[in-house]
């Protein structure tokens, strides 16, 4: 059964629950699908489920991965265009190699920490919304 709250200033806020009507605060139950959509930008949905400190490891962690890998093949293009110019084809042909083998693990270790951030921002409104903090409260990451 659903009981009316009235706020100090006598102005009616919000349905409560009987047994939430005897001074015990309510349990904040964050909306799943909007925790996991916040998470397109990594870390939005951590702290939209309360949880700053998993918001700044996944935000950093997707920063740090796919940055990098952007940044190395930005410099990668200048670089070998000079190679080239100099008449290395052959030192052109390692660093190219070893250059695009760099950028796809730390792109695919970026995009697997961001969806990670989604599937952790989503299951930790499901725990929130079950009142489990301490699941909530967990990092999750993306398996296959």
């Amino acid at each position: 059964m659903h009981y009316w709250a009235a706020a100090p200033s006598g102005r009616v806020v919000a349905p409560v629950m009987a047994s939430e009507a005897g001074g015990v605060s309510p349990l904040r139950r964050p909306n799943p699908g909007l925790a996991a959509g916040l998470s397109i930008l990594p870390g939005l949905g951590q702290l939209y489920t309360g949880h700053p400190r998993k918001a700044l490891y996944y935000l950093l962690w997707t920063v740090f991965t796919i940055g990098p890998a952007v940044l190395l093949i930005m410099a990668g293009q200048s670089i070998g265009h000079s190679l080239l110019t100099h008449g290395s084809g052959a030192l052109f042909l390692l660093i190219a190699l070893v250059s695009v083998f760099a950028f796809i693990g730390l792109f695919l270790a970026g995009l697997f920490t961001w969806a990670s951030s989604i599937i952790d921002a989503y299951q930790s409104a499901v725990a929130m919304g079950a009142g489990d903090t301490e699941r909530a409260a967990q990092r999750r990451m993306f398996r296959l």
